[in-house]
């Protein structure tokens, strides 16, 4: 009996470091589990591609750089610089250097970002959720890029990248949360008429606005989308358009 007490205790020992770690509490919790866990290699080449910058003659050859130490995202870069949409002359492109000349450096930098944001936020789980934030982030950066144009924005890119990654909490939450993800989208289901904010404030604490400010603060996604998460389109109007 004793022995089997004993084998039992450690058993118990042994099988409790294999537990799930319990899901972070507050904002800055979560922040740190999604750069550390949830998607340390988009945190990565976000905030590398993120501080590359064209007003240098050498923002392209580190653009490619960063791109190319990456062969999956480089083969969709290619991919997506040489379709229609994207290249209606047809023009030949076979190299990270050359999209950069034939496409603009911040049409390549949108592409990389946008890339690296679905291959991240589609390994998570609670897909349904994550789609339909995908979707709609993709549907609004798309027109807040159009609508940049028209107004002769200085960098309809950067608005595009702005708009594109301003649910980026919303997507990652959903992706990468766990049971947290479970516990909210059950609230969802039974107090469907709550305001998302409001719902999310009570069930998390925080909104999954500030969630993407708190991560692009700490990847360093960019400026505009800090600004224009913080509400401060009277300090940069180009913030009103994300």
């Amino acid at each position: 009996m004793g022995m089997d007490e004993t084998i039992s205790t450690d058993t118990a020992g042994e099988t409790e470091p294999r537990r799930r770690k319990a899901d972070p509490t507050g904002l800055s919790g979560w922040v740190q589990k999604l750069g550390e866990s949830g998607m340390p290699v988009f945190a990565h080449t976000a905030r590398d591609i993120s501080l590359v910058s064209d007003s240098s003659n050498s923002g392209a050859a580190e653009l490619s750089r960063v791109v190319l130490q990456d062969a999956a995202m480089t083969a969709k870069l290619l991919r997506v610089a040489n379709s229609p949409i994207f290249n209606p002359m047809g023009i030949s492109i076979s190299t990270v250097s050359r999209a950069v000349v034939v496409l603009g450096f911040q049409e390549v930098r949108g592409i990389c970002l946008s890339i690296a944001v679905v291959e991240s936020i589609l390994k998570g789980k609670q897909k349904q959720h994550v789609i339909e934030e995908m979707a709609r982030s993709f549907h609004a950066a798309v027109q807040a890029r159009s609508f940049a144009r028209k107004r002769k924005d200085t960098s309809p890119e950067e608005v595009f990248i702005a708009t594109l990654l301003f649910h980026l909490g919303d997507m990652a939450f959903w992706a990468f949360a766990g049971e947290a993800a479970q516990k909210m989208d059950s609230a969802i289901q039974q107090r469907p008429d709550e305001q998302a904010e409001k719902l999310q404030s009570d069930v998390l604490g925080f909104r999954f606005r500030d969630l993407t400010l708190g991560l692009s603060k700490e990847w360093k996604l960019g400026r505009l989308l800090d600004q224009s998460l913080e509400g401060k389109s009277d300090k940069n109007p180009r913030a009103g358009n994300v």
